[in-house]
């Protein structure tokens, strides 16, 4: 039996980042893989004492969701062209939660890339809570690739 190659990509926003885009594209392409975009939103935000009374009244998630793969679509398609399998999946809630039974349900992966802003990946000696997307690497079992728009050695920076 043929297996699929997969290649991750992460979001946490429509930000989309071009550079990340083409470097999944060309990846896929190079690969014959599909692309799997994982974009992640915590419609409550960041906060962890959100009163469950206002869980309760967010927007049909359906609706969401939908809304939200559309515009990845949108934003995405133009950058790595119509010839790449192109596979959205929009997760609403905790990122790190929802990122862990993504992955923990999901077949392995071949690469990951994250297509989200490189300032997301990294925190300060602050205290309080690390970014959910600073341990992305840790959990993956395939190499991380975070592209640069202006790369100083290479296309991306493997993590």
């Amino acid at each position: 039996m043929l297996r699929q190659t997969r290649i991750a990509v992460f979001m946490e926003d429509l930000n989309v980042q071009p550079a990340a885009a083409r470097y999944a594209a060309a990846l896929a392409n190079r690969m014959n893989a599909g692309l799997y975009v994982l974009l992640l939103i915590d419609p409550v935000g960041d906060r962890c004492d959100t009163p469950r009374r206002v869980r309760e009244r967010l927007p049909d998630t359906v609706r969401l969701r939908t809304e939200y793969r559309l515009a990845v679509e949108r934003s995405l398609r133009p950058l790595i062209g119509k010839r790449v399998p192109l596979h959205i999946e929009v997760l609403l809630g905790d990122r790190t939660s929802e990122f862990l039974k993504y992955m923990a349900s999901n077949p392995v992966f071949h690469a990951a890339v994250w297509g989200g802003t490189e300032s997301a990946l990294h925190h300060g000696r602050t205290r309080g809570r690390r970014p959910w997307a600073a341990g992305i690497a840790k959990e993956l079992s395939c190499p991380f690739v975070v592209p640069r728009a202006t790369p100083t050695s290479g296309a991306g920076t493997s993590v």
